[in-house]
């Protein structure tokens, strides 16, 4: 998974995990068949997982339930529970004599009632087999949470136009070891599934002639990239029409004739990604524009005079810091949609 940059120095962001364990168990054993144990392969998945998202999207997963109806995944369902209680993931039994599809049911409650009780969890992952989630990715989106849902098998289709900004599907199988892939036949099965890696990024750009942006429209816009998506490495080119066209408003300014003009300056470029469960096209920065650059420091010297403000308030006497406010949290949230 390749997403967003952030430095070394910043303390994790916090995140939940929740895992939709009855229909992660039925794709993975219809991959594994009879060669290994699923529970042991998602165990597996899960570890990688959480080092992928520590490391690429900047948090560190806290609480991780798993849902299922345990009694239908063999007789060893007890060492199931065990197992993944021993590895820090708490596992939540949902009886489907109630419900059939009552893992996800429950999963879709507990995530809203997480939400809903303002924890301070920025991201929310979720893992499956066949189910999208869909409709409770693109809600916590609109509650500005990060979403991040990864099935190995897929339900159904989700349109590239319908998916919020804040959500990211990204294919389950690519946490398969590669002792897995190879047992299943799925070394270079991410085409139907997956994100596959594309060759080094730029390679086929060509050879680049820079022009400075003067016009408004351009300035602006590398302002708007910088602003709501500079912390990530390649920008999802739906969104950022969708932010740009919010914030030209009646300015008679077309978002996709912008990014060409920029592209032709060679501010910007355009990839195609493989993606899930679509293909997708990302905007690439490039850092080394002239452009580009001048608004960079820009955007960095206000954060750097900002975080002087904040350093000068705590020497007064009445600076409060917001640790000790009634309830211990900060009103502040980014807005990033």
């Amino acid at each position: 998974m390749r997403t967003t940059r952030h430095p070394s120095s910043d303390r994790l962001t916090k995140a939940a995990m929740f895992i939709d364990y009855n229909s992660l168990f039925e794709a993975v054993e219809g991959r594994v068949g009879k060669r290994t144990y699923p529970d042991e392969v998602i165990l597996e998945m899960v570890a990688e997982l959480q080092r992928h998202v520590a490391r690429d999207f900047g948090c560190e997963i806290g609480l991780c339930h798993a849902y299922a109806d345990f009694s239908l995944l063999g007789d060893h369902a007890g060492h199931i529970q065990r197992e993944l209680a021993h590895n820090g993931i708490e596992p939540r039994f949902t009886p489907s004599t109630i419900q059939t599809n009552a893992s996800e049911n429950i999963l879709n409650f507990e995530v809203g009632r997480l939400v809903g009780s303002e924890s301070d969890e920025t991201t929310i992952v979720i893992l499956t087999g066949n189910r999208v989630y869909h409709v409770l990715a693109n809600a916590l989106a609109q509650l500005g949470k990060h979403v991040i849902v990864m099935p190995v098998g897929m339900d159904g289709e989700v349109s590239d136009r319908d998916v919020h900004g804040l959500v990211r599907y990204v294919s389950a199988s690519l946490l398969l070891s590669d002792a897995v892939k190879k047992a299943t036949g799925d070394e270079t099965g991410t085409d139907e599934l997956g994100e596959t890696e594309t060759a080094e990024v730029g390679a086929s750009r060509g050879e680049v002639v820079y022009s400075e942006v003067v016009d408004d429209a351009g300035s602006r816009t590398l302002e708007v990239v910088e602003k709501y998506f500079g912390q990530y490495d390649e920008v999802y080119l739906t969104p950022l029409l969708r932010k740009l066209t919010e914030e030209f408003g009646d300015l008679d300014y077309d978002p996709k004739t912008v990014i060409n003009a920029l592209e032709e300056a060679g501010a910007v470029w355009l990839e195609k990604r493989r993606g899930f469960p679509y293909d997708y096209t990302v905007l690439l920065i490039d850092g080394k524009h002239p452009s580009v650059a001048a608004i960079r420091a820009s955007a960095s010297r206000d954060t750097s005079h900002n975080s002087s403000e904040e350093v000068s308030l705590s020497d007064t006497d009445d600076y409060v810091p917001l640790s000790e406010t009634d309830d211990g949290t900060s009103a502040v949230e980014e807005d990033i949609v």
